[in-house]
């Protein structure tokens, strides 16, 4: 069961760092860059959630033996993805800002 679930986080992980190439995230609108961050997070954050809700049925049910896996190999680099995945929206959100602020004639740099 352990090397299923380790697929899974690494596919997860591979999905995002596919979708969000760091490189040229930000060539793309603040809004766009928020909204696909937003959502790769969203993603890594439900694997987490979905992996502890299962795990607390099968623990309320009595019937099964414990469900414990190694959570630093399940959700190590899924936890560290979503925390850059929100970093990244943040700067987006203040690249928003800056360009709310000033207009386009002031945007020489």
């Amino acid at each position: 069961m352990v090397p299923l679930m380790e697929r899974i986080a690494w596919q997860l992980a591979e999905r995002v760092q596919m979708n969000i190439n760091i490189k040229n995230i930000y060539s793309n609108n603040p809004q766009v860059v928020k909204r696909i961050t937003s959502e790769a997070k969203n993603c890594l954050m439900t694997w987490k959630a979905s992996y502890l809700e299962v795990r607390a049925k099968i623990e309320e049910n009595d019937r099964d033996a414990r469900w414990e896996f190694d959570k630093m190999k399940l959700f190590g680099k899924t936890d560290y993805m979503a925390s850059i995945c929100q970093d990244i929206h943040d700067v987006a959100q203040v690249l928003e800002e800056f360009y709310n602020i000033f207009g386009p004639e002031l945007k020489v740099i």
